[in-house]
C-alpha cells in the first residue's frame, strides 16, 4: 500500500508548502550528517517518521493515517526491526528521501507516487525475506 500517496490522489489535497518542504529539506540534512559521520541506522528513526509524519499531515482522513502509521511505521520498525536496521545503509535511507523530495518539488501527482511506489515497494521486498522476530528460534 502506497498510502502516503494517498493524499495525492484526493482531489481537495492540501498540497505541502514552502515550510514543509523546508522541514522535510531541514530532516534531510540530519539525514546527511549521519550518513556523512557513519552513524548508526538507529539514529535515522525518529528522522525517517518525521519525515513521513510531515507527509501524513496531509491526510485528512484519520483512519488513512491511522493505517499509514500501523502498517508503514508501525510493523516494519516494531516486529521487523532487527531486519529493518539492516535493509539500507544511512547513506541510501538518506538517497532515497532526497528522491522523494526531488519528486515532491516537481509538483507533479504522477511523478511523486511512482517514486512512493519504488520507496515502499523496495523496503517491502527487502523486508519479504523476513518473518516476525518472535517466530524466529
Amino acid at each position: 500500500m502506497i498510502l502516503d500517496a494517498f493524499y495525492m490522489q484526493q482531489p481537495n489535497r492540501t498540497l505541502l508548502t514552502k515550510t514543509d518542504i523546508d522541514r522535510l529539506n531541514m530532516i534531510l540534512g540530519k539525514m546527511k550528517k549521519v550518513a556523512d559521520n557513519n552513524g548508526q541506522i538507529s539514529d535515522l528513526v525518529p528522522l525517517d517518521n518525521d519525515f513521513h509524519d510531515i507527509l501524513f499531515s496531509k491526510i485528512d482522513n484519520d483512519l488513512i493515517v491511522e493505517l499509514c502509521r500501523r502498517s508503514c511505521q508501525g510493523i516494519s520498525k516494531f516486529l521487523l526491526y532487527k531486519h529493518w536496521i539492516k535493509l539500507f545503509s544511512t547513506e541510501q535511507v538518506y538517497q532515497r528521501h532526497k528522491k522523494i523530495i526531488e519528486a515532491l518539488s516537481t509538483k507533479d501527482p504522477h511523478i511523486i507516487e511512482s517514486i512512493l511506489r519504488e520507496h515502499y515497494f523496495e523496503s517491502g521486498e527487502k523486508m519479504s525475506k523476513y518473518g516476525v522476530d518472535i517466530m524466529e528460534k
